[in-house]
């Protein structure tokens, strides 16, 4: 059963969500600057500190709501009961999206995850969006937890709202279930390794991470970028930057780019608060 709702309103939701809720956070709380919507300023970021990414691919689950479902009726996965999710991973004959992800996962550990939301049906999620809660009410999951799938079939993770957990099937294993808060705490963490204390560094090698991982020859799509933020630029008006300031400014953007093109996956930087 369908939830009401599209994947494509459910990730901007969540985004958007998070940014709302994260600039209104304590100041030790990391900032997550908006960096999905095309017409905001590429430099909507604190240049002077440093960051860490957050990769984040979007999955829309289906609503089971009968006992017959398999994992009732064949696996009985303890706390699994109706109605559940059932979140759908692309299978391995058909995408390397998942293989990418646990790859790019163990270059920036804590910093990808698949994001599905726990609302059951279209006025949850109104109600969520209104009250700035999509993304306190979805759940993430560890690509590296789940691991490389074992074999082309159609694979999937069981949820329901109210676990700290999950189940990945058709393997039947339990995997975590993470809240954003517990993401926000765990990244703040990497904050003060020395090596993300500068902004710029940690872009240029994002970029290269997922230039060396990603199926696609992806210097087409760095020139594309580069030439609509100069673009997008010259018709919007800017605040004036220092020379550093339009380079991370730029590279922001890029990035932003190339990881959506080249690993279909959301970009943001988290940084800390004033």
């Amino acid at each position: 059963m369908r939830v009401g709702y599209s994947e494509f309103s459910f990730g901007y939701a969540f985004t958007e969500n998070l940014v709302r809720w994260s600039s209104g956070a304590p100041t030790s709380a990391p900032h997550f600057p908006n960096l999905v919507d095309e017409g905001s300023r590429g430099y909507d970021v604190r240049i002077d500190r440093g960051g860490y990414p957050l990769f984040l691919q979007y999955k829309l689950p289906e609503k089971l709501t009968r006992s017959t479902a398999v994992e009732i009726r064949k696996f009985g996965l303890p706390g699994i009961y109706t109605p559940f999710f059932r979140m759908p991973l692309m299978r391995k004959d058909s995408s390397e999206q998942h293989r990418l992800l646990v790859d790019l996962e163990s270059r920036w550990p804590g910093g990808v995850f698949y994001a599905a939301p726990c609302m059951w049906d279209e006025s949850e999620f109104n109600q969520a969006y209104v009250s700035v809660g999509v993304h306190q009410r979805s759940v993430l999951f560890s690509p590296v937890e789940i691991g490389y799938l074992p074999d082309s079939e159609q694979h999937s993770v069981a949820y329901r709202p109210d676990l700290d957990y999950a189940w990945f099937c058709s393997n039947a294993r339990e995997i975590r279930a993470f809240e954003i808060e517990t993401i926000s705490e765990a990244l703040e963490g990497s904050l003060n390794e020395l090596r993300f204390r500068e902004l710029l560094p940690v872009l240029v090698e994002i970029r290269r991470s997922i230039t060396s991982i990603s199926p696609w020859d992806l210097r087409g799509t760095e020139e594309r970028a580069r030439e609509r933020v100069w673009e997008i630029s010259a018709v919007q008006e800017r605040t004036h930057l220092d020379g550093k300031a339009d380079e991370v400014a730029m590279e922001l953007r890029v990035v932003r780019e190339i990881a959506r093109v080249g690993l279909g996956v959301d970009l943001l930087i988290v940084q800390p608060r004033s």
